[in-house]
């Protein structure tokens, strides 16, 4: 089940009419819009002119960052089929599933096939069904209701038959604005809380090229001016004057990752007492590598090689290509990671810190076998390596994890932060689709004596306004 879905009692999620507030009905999503669409498919490119292409990256904050958003390689021969207009809902089918977007301003814009577009249909605003695919009730739905976890993907048929908790049109106007009114200071602690997290992977970031450029000790190399340089130099360098480069097969061993079995997920040679490291197993951030998720028995140890703790795992291969990370316990690793030892613990996470921050670069420098890119080791022999005296190297590695596990500490904080601020947005939404946030409209009319119009009236309304509106397409396709 989705965490959102599960941020309220599930006991208490709107599942019948018998559980609507009075003048409330249960229509489907289908119903409230007109027919659901799919994007456009074509790849995205970062520079150009033209139509930009929305992407479900693009939707994953709350605010999209229209400058970002890349153009169509190749635009749709009928432009206005996939453009975007204000008041549009975009729902990801794919990825971040069940992730929504309403469309307030946009430049010329389509949306991407893993998108699909919702428009509601008047006198239903966007902004009440924008709220409702935000909602507990939705991500119960969109949940997988009988193993419990969240679906891979989801399609236009299913999204159609969602169950939507409709109030009177009036009482609909007074949620959102309540939401709006509640949540206000909530979604703004929430935007604070996610730029904390861009500056801690730019602290992160920084931290790096300080430690590996010699700018993180410049302080302690004025107090040790005595140490004694590595080598001579030959040429003229932008490192401190006690620093060299060096290529990396000269200054520490490299070697391919070992598991030499066909196919590879024969189970004769898992399940026992030796960690296996796989890609996956990769901090995404670089650093320690704390955890494993598949072992070899007696079996898989003789056709693989067991690499020491302080060893250097780098990806050379698929999506992750340049990922690093730091062992530290002994491990076996597949030939999709090579392993890198320098000459001492400390000398090896130096070097990680250093090909951490040329992921990017050491990426760029892939290329395509068999339709997915790749790095070996001729890549990685002659890549060059700023080197310090070892006094100076520990006290790199000193403060650089001092300085991350400043970071981390921070990273816990924001995150708990985050994680309240979430689910004090769901509890709002949840008692609004309860009836609960506002008093309901047959609560007011009963109190001033009045008649009001039940949602199951508006429904009513919104079909034969569809039955009209198919009618009149039929006759004009006639003609």
């Amino acid at each position: 089940m989705s965490t959102k879905a599960q941020q309220v009692n599930e006991e208490e999620l709107t599942t019948g009419d018998s559980e609507l507030p009075e003048g409330w009905s249960l229509a489907c999503l289908d119903e409230l819009c007109d027919p659901p669409q799919y994007g456009w498919t074509t790849s995205a490119k970062r520079d150009g002119q033209g139509l930009k292409l929305l992407r479900t990256t693009d939707i994953s904050s709350e605010n999209v960052n229209w400058n970002q958003v890349p153009f169509c390689e190749d635009e749709p021969p009928e432009p206005a089929k996939y453009l975007l207009d204000p008041g549009d809902i975009v729902v990801s089918r794919a990825g971040s599933v069940g992730l929504s977007y309403m469309i307030r301003e946009c430049p010329p814009t389509v949306f991407a096939s893993y998108l699909i577009r919702f428009r509601p249909i008047k006198p239903v605003t966007s902004e009440f069904i924008s709220t409702f695919l935000k909602s507990p009730q939705y991500w119960f739905q969109i949940a997988d209701e009988t193993l419990g976890i969240a679906i891979p993907n989801v399609n236009g048929s299913k999204l159609r038959k969602l169950r939507v908790p409709l109030p009177p049109l009036v009482e609909q106007e007074r949620i959102c604005t309540s939401v709006r009114k509640a949540l206000s200071g909530t979604n703004a602690v929430r935007r604070g809380l996610a730029r904390t997290s861009s500056i801690l992977l730019n602290f992160r970031q920084a931290v790096l090229a300080a430690a590996c450029s010699g700018k993180l000790t410049e302080d302690w190399r004025e107090r040790h001016s005595n140490v004694t340089p590595i080598q001579n130099y030959a040429v003229e360098s932008d490192l401190p004057k006690t620093w060299y480069w060096s290529k990396l097969r000269d200054c520490a061993v490299l070697e391919r990752g070992r598991f030499s079995i066909r196919p590879r997920n024969d189970p004769a040679y898992y399940g026992g007492k030796y960690p296996f490291v796989q890609i996956g197993d990769l901090p995404s951030d670089g650093g320690d590598i704390k955890e494993f998720h598949q072992t070899l028995n007696e079996r898989g140890l003789a056709v693989s090689k067991m690499f020491l703790t302080g060893t250097v795992l780098v990806a050379i291969v698929g999506a992750t290509i340049g990922n690093t990370g730091v062992l530290t316990f002994d491990s076996c690793c597949p030939d999709s990671l090579i392993a890198i030892r320098g000459r001492s613990i400390m000398h090896s996470r130096f070097i990680e810190y250093y090909l951490r921050s040329k992921k990017l670069e050491i990426r760029d420098t892939s290329y395509a076998s068999g339709g997915q890119p790749n790095i070996n080791l001729q890549t990685l022999y002659p890549y060059p390596v700023p080197l310090a005296p070892d006094e100076e190297i520990s006290v790199i590695v000193s403060r650089t994890e001092a300085l991350f596990k400043l970071a981390d500490a921070i990273e816990k904080r924001v995150a708990a932060a985050s994680a309240r601020a979430e689910h004090l947005t769901q509890a709002v939404l949840a008692k609004a689709f309860r009836g609960e946030l506002v008093p309901t409209e047959a609560e007011l009319a009963r109190k001033e004596g009045r008649e009001y119009e039940p949602a199951s009236v508006l429904l009513e309304r919104i079909r034969a306004q569809k039955e009209i509106t198919a009618a009149k397409q039929t006759k004009k396709k006639n003609r």
